[in-house]
């Protein structure tokens, strides 16, 4: 059998195992973060979030028409990064072999020897990339990195197929192959554009010999192809169609779209002339360079979709494109804002008065006939001391920011930290923290699931050897039972890094140009990316994906190690042994390590909690509700199961994050599924985009306002909305005027009777019951989100039930936390405020609660030991122990025996200690109580005897530590020996003498209160 047949076969080989691999774990419903919102937007072809994934959409699509019902999309959805993963690592078989075959011309080695080799270094390394651990992640998911990562490794691959034809006729049709699938990556993720630094070096590598000055020319060659791509096609094209636009609507009169229609056709015409001329001139490179910007234009036309449905107004279109400049901001992410790259200020500037403000933009909006200013980007300027060049440290978005900066490079939030600082924190935490730390879960192993902001007990990498871990985090003895179980526990023993680390140095020392090729692209997609994110500390989530490029990257080097390996053993055994030993012991020491490692915590098969969950939240509101969402994980699982299975779609969610946008607030007044449109008293152009994004609070001397007063929010709004009263303006930046909040205190007015009839409230509220919500504002000002949330309460005055998910918005959220109620996984908005019970520290009406508790709302099979718990999940569960506790102390309080331990019963069946601990008190402490209250005592002992089994194995285990890391488990041992102090309370409180006897040394730490 010829090589070439062999390869191939081969080849498809790696995708047959990566494929069935993936296939048996993929999820069989939708995931966390995007997933819910990339499976819902491919099933109906809808416009996701900025800068949008059409082709993956597209892609999805096709996938999503072969399952038999909606309940069947997300796993179809899913496929997709299944058969895109297993062809990235068939293409990275192919590059391994390409390389492998490249170090081996020169041997002296014979046919069999050199096809054991080849294949060897191509299996190991291809099965290694399948089984690892950040590729896997997001092989099983509906996510975009799975099929950006197949296109990444098919266009490196094409310019290998370049480089073996390069001397051919027709070659350069490799050439303009690479343009079109980097104009297709963008339509997936510009993760794709990062091969093109490595393609121009393996180009100049065949065509020139070296030299300094042709290396450095062809780095700039491809750093500028790069930047042209990414800036002046991506969002450059559009945005010079929309100022075409804007021109001919605004200055010469004409309709809508015509500057459009005028730009296109220049465009394409031009580029027609210019492709005809160098053909006819016999100009071979001006043709090759114009049919490849072509051919990266028509890949990159995948967008006209994101234009196409937008036009349509489906359910979910974000940033509404359809309009230019809205796809200008679009492209460009402007609503996520920007880090500065090359010189910027410290985070210390939050506290300081800014010296002057500059106008960045001038962002433009369409009118009804013509383009309208929509406000200006601006930018504060700052005294010079609190800038730097290449800023580490300067996020001003997120409270938390400060203390992982003092944390990480020891600065002081009064103090404008120095250069020193700067890099500390880039090197200790961006670096170290937020790429090596990644690497090194995929290549030496992982030591939990747990999200790690530091500490030594969550998110590390681990090597396995016990000695090598401990000096690095602390005992590694005496784990904690749970801890040493946990099936996200990898330890790979450092065999891969250590094999990748030999097929780098022997690359390296055998063929330096190729090395320097894969070395690029390892820079270019790990490390270089990570200087580009420019991470803050604390984000809300791991963010290994975004570098998976490089981990994929460092797989080639892993399939060259087994050549070296052969090499040490041929000083001890025949070439032909060498290479069965080398070949056959790499594979069993990598990938099959790796696989049987990682199974079981990538293994998403059985689990259906997202789902459960999202299905939960839905079903704890009464029919023709508005729930309030904030984050990724309370919006994108409902917009899943209401969009592709059609559940609960009366139910109407709101994203308060982007309520923000007009776009949005627009879509609100319109029907949406089976969700009627909402009233607001205020028209489009009151909260168009540019218009009352911000109204801070400012007390006129002018109005003969009371602040101590409550203010109607009718009149509040009048105000606020006003354009005509000089009053209602103050001075804004560059010679503006704007907007302000005059007050703090205001009230909405409420409506007894239309409470009743619409369920809002019940007689026995009726003492309750307040004819106005009154609530303050206590921060700086009002964001658009705010005073639009307001309205829709006041014009819906309880005919519709509004409520607020309970995991993400804050329990006062604009002042109105009195007024919510506790009614399952959401907090209701009712017109009752009851008084405070000391016990009891939410709201609820406990008949609601248990029905939604005990019969509206799954647990998600969490019991199930086949079921992947991830920190999501957890958090979830979590949430659901507390509601229990609290529901079952308050029935405890009215005596009723048999709702607690039903309530008991279930939480503790359904989300057992032995599968998501306690951790906390408030998630078992209020349960022992209510049984206690109700006579249950042995029921009681058993809850606080688990906890005290748990929390005092953690102390045991904490105080091992010593020296500066017994101060980075501070916190944890002291929180620990708080809840064996709660534990001891509880029992004091209800004299169980076993339990004070057992908790006695904690005793004097935590006297009666």
């Amino acid at each position: 059998m010829s090589n070439k047949r062999i390869n191939t076969l081969l080849g498809w080989l790696t995708f047959l195992v990566a494929a069935i691999t993936y296939t048996l774990t993929a999820e069989r419903t939708a995931s966390f973060w995007d997933c819910g919102e990339f499976i819902s937007a491919s099933y109906h072809l809808q416009v996701v979030h900025p800068p949008g994934a059409p082709l993956f959409l597209m892609l999805g699509n096709l996938f999503s028409q072969f399952a038999s019902s909606p309940q069947g999309v997300a796993f179809m959805v899913n496929m997709l990064s299944v058969i895109t993963s297993a062809l990235c690592v068939m293409f990275t078989f192919w590059t391994i072999t390409h390389f492998a075959e490249k170090l081996l011309l020169s041997k002296n080695l014979g046919d069999v020897e050199r096809k054991l080799l080849v294949y060897g270094a191509g299996l190991v390394g291809a099965l290694a990339l399948t089984f690892s651990d950040t590729f896997w992640f997001s092989a099983v998911e509906a996510e975009v990195y799975a099929a950006s990562s197949f296109l990444s490794a098919l266009t490196f691959w094409c310019i290998l197929k370049w480089e073996h034809a390069s001397e051919k006729e027709g070659a350069n049709r490799w050439l303009i192959c690479i343009a079109y699938l980097l104009g297709l990556g963008i339509g997936v993720h510009l993760l794709n554009l990062l091969v093109i630094p490595a393609i121009v070096y393996v180009y100049y590598f065949k065509k020139y010999p070296f030299n300094t000055k042709g290396f450095f020319v062809a780095s700039g060659i491809g750093l500028s192809i790069l930047a042209f791509i990414q800036v002046g096609v991506i969002p450059g094209i559009p945005t010079l169609a929309a100022y075409f636009d804007k021109y001919f609507v605004n200055d010469l009169g004409m309709g809508f779209g015509s500057g459009i229609k005028f730009f296109g056709a220049l465009l394409l015409g031009s580029l027609i002339a210019l492709i005809w001329y160098s053909h006819n001139k016999g100009k071979v490179w001006l043709n090759t360079a114009l049919l490849c910007f072509a051919f990266v234009l028509i890949g990159y036309s995948s967008y006209s979709m994101v234009v196409i449905r937008s036009l349509a107004n489906p359910p979910i279109d974000m940033n509404n494109p359809e309009e230019p400049f809205n796809l200008v901001s679009y492209l460009n992410r402007e609503q996520y804002g920007s880090r500065e790259l090359l010189k910027g200020p410290y985070f210390v500037v939050g506290n300081v008065r800014p010296i002057d403000v500059v106008k960045k933009k001038q962002d433009w909006r369409k009118g009804k006939e013509s383009y309208e200013e929509a406000g200006i980007q601006s930018e504060y300027i700052w005294p010079d001391k609190y800038y730097t060049y290449f800023p580490r440290m300067g996020d001003l978005q997120k409270a938390s920011s400060p203390q992982g900066y003092e944390y990480w490079a020891n600065v002081k939030k009064d103090k404008v930290p120095s250069m020193g600082q700067n890099m500390a924190f880039f090197f200790k935490y961006q670096l170290g923290h937020m790429y090596w730390r990644y690497f090194l879960w995929n290549f030496a192993g992982r030591q939990n699931m747990q999200q790690g902001d530091g500490d030594p007990v969550n998110g590390n990498w681990i090597s396995g050897i016990n000695f090598i871990d401990a000096m690095r985090l602390g005992p590694q003895k005496n784990l904690p039972e749970n801890w040493k179980n946990d099936v996200s526990r990898n330890k790979y023993y450092m065999l891969p890094l250590i094999l990748g680390i030999m097929g780098l140095l022997y690359q390296l020392g055998k063929n330096k140009n190729d090395f320097f090729i894969v070395a690029m692209l390892f820079l270019f997609t790990g490390i270089l990316i990570a200087i580009y994110l420019n991470a803050p500390p604390y984000e809300p989530r791991e963010r290994d994906y975004t570098l998976v490029g490089s981990f994929q990257i460092f797989c080639i080097w892993i399939g060259l190690g087994v050549l070296q390996f052969s090499e040490w053993l041929k000083g001890f055994l025949k070439a032909k042994q060498a290479a069965i030993i080398a070949g056959g012991l790499s594979l069993l020491a990598v990938p099959v390590l790796m696989g049987a490692q990682n199974w079981d915590d990538h293994d998403r098969s059985e689990r259906t909690v997202v789902v459960d969950y999202a299905k939960g939240y839905l079903e704890s509101c009464e029919p023709n509700a508005i729930l309030f969402t904030n984050g990724d994980n309370d919006t994108y699982p409902l917009w899943y199961v209401q969009n592709v299975e059609g559940f609960r779609t009366d139910v109407r969610v709101v994203n308060l994050q982007l309520l923000n946008f007009d776009w949005y607030i627009e879509a609100l007044t319109k029907q949406v599924m089976g969700s009627a449109p909402f009233k607001l008293s205020v028209p489009k152009e009151k909260y168009a985009k540019g218009l009352r994004e911000q109204l801070r609070f400012h007390e006129n001397p002018d109005i003969p306002a009371n602040q101590n007063e409550y203010y109607p929010f009718e009149q509040v709004l009048s105000f606020i909305t006003d354009d005509e009263n000089p009053r209602t303006k103050i001075p804004g930046f560059f010679n503006t005027k704007v907007n302000y909040m005059p007050v703090r205190n205001m009230k909405i007015k409420t409506d007894l009777q239309k409470a009743l009839s619409s369920g809002t409230i019940r007689e026995q509220d009726i003492p309750y019951f307040v004819n106005e919500l009154r609530f303050s504002i206590e921060s700086s000002g009002m964001l658009k989100a705010d005073w639009i949330t307001l309205d829709l309460i006041q014009q819906n005055n309880f005919e519709r039930p509004i409520y607020f998910a309970s995991n993400s918005v804050n329990s006062n959220h604009l002042g109105l936390g009195t007024y919510f109620r506790l009614d399952g996984l959401v907090y209701r908005l009712v017109p009752v405020n009851r008084p405070p019970n000391p016990q009891i520290p939410i709201n609820s009406d406990p008949d609601i609660l248990y029905d939604r508790l005990m019969n509206k709302i799954s647990l998600g099979g969490v019991a199930d030991p086949k079921v992947l718990l991830d920190e999501q999940v957890i958090r979830q569960c979590r949430i659901f122990r507390n509601y229990f506790g609290i529901l079952a102390m308050q029935l405890a309080m009215q005596g009723k025996k048999d709702s607690v331990m039903a309530l008991v019963n279930k939480i503790e069946t359904g989300i057992p200690a032995k599968r998501v601990p306690y951790e906390f008190s408030q998630m078992v402490v209020p349960l022992a109580r209510a049984c206690y209250e109700v006579k249950e005592i042995e029921a009681g002992d058993e809850l606080l005897n688990r906890f005290f089994d748990e929390q005092e194995e953690l102390v045991t285990y904490y105080k091992q530590f010593t020296g500066s890391r017994r101060g980075k488990v501070a916190n944890s041992l002291k929180a620990s020996e708080n809840n064996l102090g709660e534990i001891y309370r509880t029992a004091l409180q209800y004299g169980r003498t076993d339990l004070i006897t057992k908790l006695a040394e904690y005793a004097p730490q935590t006297p009666m209160q």
